[in-house]
């Protein structure tokens, strides 16, 4: 019976200790986005704005 609380012990121990998932990727691009959503820019500078930090997101050698 001992042999059961060490294992339910020691899963509950691994299961609990996992490492939280990376956060997401912020490149120079997004962060000016980010900054510019509650700006009074037309519409489709902000579309490009959006895709600048998508293409950002995309490319690993970016910044």
């Amino acid at each position: 019976m001992r042999h059961y609380t060490y294992l339910f012990v020691g899963l509950l121990l691994t299961g609990c200790s996992t490492a939280p998932p990376p956060p997401p990727r912020s490149t120079t691009a997004c962060v000016a986005y980010q900054q510019m959503m509650t700006a009074p820019l037309p519409p489709y500078e902000h579309e490009q704005l959006r895709q600048q930090c998508e293409h950002s997101r995309a490319d690993p050698n970016a910044p």
